[in-house]
């Protein structure tokens, strides 16, 4: 299937979400570039959001009521990143208050 065909034989409009991931994957299976980032973007439009990772396609599905797309989706997951490293530092610095530090 190419872009072309995704226009004139299918109704993108008509397809439900998990059956345009599934088309995505098979774009980018047959190295169809094209078609994966149109998908992609359709993709955007509904709030559903694919990052491909080296461990395969991370997709996060944001209520109707997040305005921030892709680029806002982005910048609150590397503040999440953050937020998780800082309090990861923080049990390394003080050791893990739920594990019994007390030698015997």
């Amino acid at each position: 299937m190419t872009a072309e065909d995704l226009q004139t034989e299918i109704n993108p409009d008509a397809l439900h979400t998990d059956e345009l991931l599934i088309l995505r994957q098979q774009a980018r299976k047959s190295k169809d570039w094209k078609l994966s980032d149109e998908i992609r973007d359709l993709l955007d439009y509904r709030n559903v959001f694919v990052f491909d990772t080296k461990e395969g396609p991370e997709v996060h599905y944001m209520p109707r009521s997040f305005t921030g797309g892709r680029q806002g989706l982005e910048e609150r997951i590397q503040a999440d990143i953050r937020a998780e490293k800082r309090f990861d530092a923080c049990f390394t610095l003080r050791g893990n208050p739920l594990k019994n530090n007390t030698t015997e």
